[in-house]
């Protein structure tokens, strides 16, 4: 993307065809026509702000899952600890 001009308050983008599409979540500037969704226009409005919230919910949810796998590992130990323990004072 390049900034080839600006408004008063906003930048007017030169954007590549690929770029734009990744922007809009597809992979290619070719997934247009095979996923038959329109193609923008001039005077789209293409809401970056939505992508940039979705890529922060996946940051946490990621860092949520992170978090739920150290505190599963630690119990999982725990259990191992207690069984480990448990078979020795029935021996």
């Amino acid at each position: 993307m390049r900034i080839i001009g600006e408004s008063k308050d906003n930048y007017i983008v030169e954007v590549p065809f690929d770029e734009m599409a990744n922007i809009q979540g597809l992979h290619s500037r070719f997934s247009y026509v095979i996923e038959n969704i329109k193609r923008p226009e001039c005077g789209d409005v293409i809401n970056i702000d939505q992508l940039y919230n979705l890529i922060t919910r996946i940051k946490s949810t990621i860092g949520n899952i992170e978090k739920f796998r150290q505190d599963l590992s630690f119990t999982i130990e725990r259990i191992d600890d207690f069984h480990y323990f448990d078979e020795r004072s029935i021996s």
